[in-house]
C-alpha cells in the first residue's frame, strides 16, 4: 500500500476587486511548521493603488489563515495521518 505524507503545503490566493484579479499570493508551509517560499505579485497596479486598503486587509486575512495552518502543523493536528487514495 502506498503511503504518502506531505512535506509541505502551498496555499494560493487571489485578491480581487469585483471580478478583476489584483494580487496573486502564495505561501509554502513545511510539515514542521516552518515557512518555505512566499510570494506576492501585483497584477493590476492601478487597481491595487486605488484599493490598497482592501488589498492589504485581504492580505492580512490570508496571513491569518496561514498562521492557523502553521499552528496545526506544529501541534500535529493537520498531518497526523497519511493521505488516502480516494480512487480505490
Amino acid at each position: 500500500m502506498l503511503e504518502v505524507k506531505p512535506r509541505s503545503i502551498t496555499i494560493n490566493a487571489k485578491i480581487k476587486v469585483g471580478d478583476v484579479e489584483v494580487v496573486e499570493i502564495y505561501k509554502t508551509i513545511n510539515a514542521d511548521g516552518s515557512y518555505g517560499n512566499t510570494a506576492q505579485t501585483i497584477v493590476d497596479t492601478e487597481l491595487y493603488a486605488a484599493n490598497m486598503a482592501q488589498c492589504r486587509e485581504d492580505r492580512q486575512k490570508f496571513e491569518s489563515m496561514c498562521l492557523d495552518i502553521q499552528d496545526k502543523l506544529i501541534d500535529g493536528s493537520l498531518l497526523d495521518k497519511p493521505f488516502e487514495n480516494k480512487e480505490e
